[in-house]
């Protein structure tokens, strides 16, 4: 991963650029991430903590000029945050202000408004108005309650701070509480599952046709906005199939998954999501033994897959998924590509290290997942085991007992481990001498 900045004369970048490998995208002054060509003589690279910092003048630059000419309203609206690495998405939000006549107000945990200097050790955003009514409600710490009915999903779920209360109905929006719901209270704890029961009843009740779609959440999460849906499946008569590109659906079996929830959706909601999800994309091939066939990471149409080979190369995986009748897709959450191409080069080296590779047992240990991908970034070399006494490579032919190994194991120690061929080994002491 590389982080980059683009000028263009002016006192603000115009953009900032983070790769993956082959992959780019640029944070502009439209306030949005969009695919972009990989970084040439325009662009400057630089480092994480100056690519936070050129990220948050790029969103506050064009957050002040359009809050200078476009947002009208009664109030300026402002969102204060932990760090500027949040600038793209205004989360967490750690405060709200609002500014009128130069008078400040900044908003309590109980909904009001009080006359307050700024929270110290934030960065500063303006916000519109729309944007404040979202995030109010993860400053403020509303008391929640439900109304119920016959069916197995509420009807209504219900928000409320001393100056102001909504529910989220069975019309699948936020709107004023509608008059003579019988509300029981209920914890914040479980707002977010009775939203998503809420939803998804209301969503598989007016489901109509055969073919049933399904959005695909990160996690385990309970979010009920169509923006977080990463992934697209869908089944008919039994068979189901994750969307890949126009004209490519693969066999999948991720409805069965119980850690990834999902959301009904209809065709039409299928054509926007599918219309807006990223260029860069990431999915796993499975062929039914213990670990992936394959990470695959699709990038506009453009295939490369991470296989037990252990290395990226071209690859048409995806399409030969339907002549394997045994295997499947799942797609995953492009930022976690590099953790499952490291888990998948650990089990094949684990397996190697064990019925494979003769003599004894070496590991290379590396600070990231994605050094990890490449043994020549090893920062340390270990020999022997995790049970047994283990040795730390100190140079010029020298070990030395370590407990490195131990330490990795129990989670004492941040850094990765892979076991590593005696061949890798050489090479690795080579670079370390």
């Amino acid at each position: 991963m590389s982080y980059h900045v683009i000028r263009d004369g002016s006192a603000v970048p115009s953009a900032v650029v983070n790769v993956v490998r082959e992959s780019a995208k640029a944070f502009t002054r439209d306030l949005a991430w969009v695919p972009a060509d990989l970084p040439g003589a325009t662009a400057e690279e630089c480092g994480y903590e100056d690519f936070e910092q050129y990220l948050y003048a790029i969103a506050r630059h064009a957050r002040e000029e359009l809050q200078r000419t476009e947002w009208r309203g009664e109030y300026e609206y402002f969102v204060h945050l932990e760090s500027a690495s949040c600038a793209d998405t205004l989360k967490p939000p750690e405060a709200l202000v609002r500014c009128r006549e130069g008078v400040r107000e900044r908003l309590g945990a109980d909904g009001t408004w009080r006359a307050a200097e700024d929270p110290p050790g934030t960065v500063s955003l303006p916000v519109t108005e729309a944007e404040h009514d979202r995030l109010r409600w993860r400053v403020a710490a509303p008391q929640w309650s439900v109304a119920r009915d016959d069916l197995s999903y509420p009807v209504a779920v219900v928000r409320r701070i001393p100056a102001f209360a909504e529910a989220y109905t069975r019309n699948l929006r936020w709107e004023p509480v509608p008059p003579g719901l019988r509300l029981e209270e209920i914890r914040e704890s479980q707002a977010g599952d009775l939203l998503f029961a809420l939803t998804t009843g209301v969503r598989q009740a007016r489901r109509t046709g055969t073919v049933e779609y399904f959005g695909i959440l990160p996690g385990r999460s309970t979010s009920i906005d169509l923006d977080d849906v990463f992934s697209v499946v869908r089944r008919d008569n039994g068979v189901e199939e994750v969307y890949v590109r126009d004209g490519l659906w693969v066999r999948s079996d991720r409805l069965r998954d119980d850690w990834h929830r999902n959301l009904p959706l209809g065709a039409e909601e299928v054509e926007r999501i599918t219309a807006r999800l990223p260029r860069s994309r990431c999915f796993l091939v499975d062929d039914g033994r213990a670990f992936p066939r394959a990470v695959v990471h699709l990038d506009d149409g453009t295939e490369r897959a991470f296989g037990r080979d252990l290395a990226w190369t071209a690859s048409g995986l995806l399409a030969e998924v339907a002549e394997h009748p045994y295997w499947t897709v799942e797609e995953a959450d492009p930022d976690t590509e590099v953790t499952h191409a490291f888990l998948l080069a650990r089990r094949v080296r684990q397996f190697k290290q064990r019925h494979v590779w003769q003599g004894a047992a070496y590991h290379g240990v590396f600070r990231t997942c994605a050094d990890g991908l490449d043994v020549r970034r090893a920062h340390t070399l270990i020999r022997g085991s995790h049970s047994m006494e283990a040795e730390r490579y100190t140079g010029g032919g020298r070990w030395e007992p370590t407990t490195l190994l131990r330490s990795l194991e129990t989670g004492g120690w941040s850094d990765e481990e892979l076991p590593v061929s005696w061949e890798e080994a050489e090479m690795i002491m080579k670079l370390l001498d």
